[in-house]
């Protein structure tokens, strides 16, 4: 597991995320577990979805960690990490889209 945190999270804050963690009561096995199950999910796309799925978990997780390491001094509780974590989400995939839509104009 732990390699598979630093597949996807910068070691340099792999030991704050594991405070964080257990700061709030978080798992860290849940977080590792819905990246095995975002990678099961790209294992029938094409090599390109797979790497647009990736940066995309890249982004979003980049972008929770930083969030939640940010509010890290207020507590939060079960719906405010909800909504931080699809914050986060619908953050990513919209940088996503803005870097397809970029790639395309200059590859036209």
């Amino acid at each position: 597991m732990k390699s598979l945190i630093r597949t996807y999270i910068e070691p340099a804050i792999e030991d704050q995320i594991k405070v964080m963690a257990q700061k709030h009561n978080l798992s860290i096995s849940a977080l590792a577990a819905e990246l095995i199950y975002q990678g099961l999910n790209n294992q029938s796309a094409t090599p390109l979805e797979i790497t647009a799925k990736a940066l995309e978990e890249q982004l979003y997780l980049n972008h929770f960690t930083l969030t939640l390491l940010l509010k890290m001094q207020i507590d939060l509780n079960d719906e405010q990490y909800e909504k931080l974590k699809t914050t986060s989400r619908e953050w990513a995939q919209n940088r996503l889209t803005t870097l397809e839509v970029a790639h395309e104009n200059t590859t036209k």
